[in-house]
């Protein structure tokens, strides 16, 4: 090897898939297993393998999982404050329509059907700010990912992802009816007479 080069370079296929993955201990892996590989098959020569794309990924590494933690502690501060919100709207509505409830149980109402109105009345409150959610994520995507490309050339879509839809919707459908529990508690333990 020392008689024919000096510098031996190697590019990954599709290496921008490659080092897109957010999780750097799997693109160090992947990294070191495809340079074990090389390095086998280059045999019993003294040689020295650097990975300078992984040094620069080693920054990166500690800014990622930074903004993985912000992100994570702001969805779990929205979703608590929707919970409490629910809730409190929801205990509102029992406390306003008590009357309202034991005038609909004495003529028929059962307790299946005190449950059905307080779900129907959480998702009453759900599903129009669902819907206002995803709309306000795909306006301020789009804009987001015109502005990526303009700055620094990056390919964010402008839509969310299914994951990200299907997610924000269990968590709206999770949030009623976790909220949903004591109102629904409160409304079924008042007797008739009170």
């Amino acid at each position: 090897m020392q008689d024919y080069t000096a510098k031996y370079s190697i590019n990954l296929k599709d290496r921008y898939n490659f080092y897109k993955n957010p999780d750097y201990n799997e693109i160090q892996d992947g990294v070191v297993k495809i340079s074990g590989d090389v390095a086998t098959r280059l045999g019993i020569y003294p040689f020295e393998i650097r990975l300078p794309v992984i040094g620069e990924l080693m920054i990166s590494k500690y800014g990622s999982g930074f903004l993985g933690v912000a992100l994570y502690t702001i969805v779990t501060v929205l979703f608590i404050l929707s919970f409490i919100l629910i809730y409190n709207l929801l205990m509102v509505t029992v406390e306003s329509r008590n009357f309202d409830i034991g005038v609909m149980r004495m003529i028929g109402l059962n307790k299946k059907g005190v449950v059905e109105l307080l779900l129907v009345q959480g998702m009453a409150f759900c599903i129009p700010g669902c819907f206002l959610g995803t709309f306000l994520s795909t306006f301020i995507l789009s804009k987001v990912s015109v502005v990526l490309k303009m700055l620094i050339d990056a390919e964010v879509p402008g839509f969310p992802t299914t994951h990200a839809l299907f997610f924000s919707i269990t968590c709206s459908l999770i949030v009623t009816l976790f909220s949903a529990y004591y109102p629904l508690k409160e409304a079924l333990t008042k007797n008739l007479n009170g």
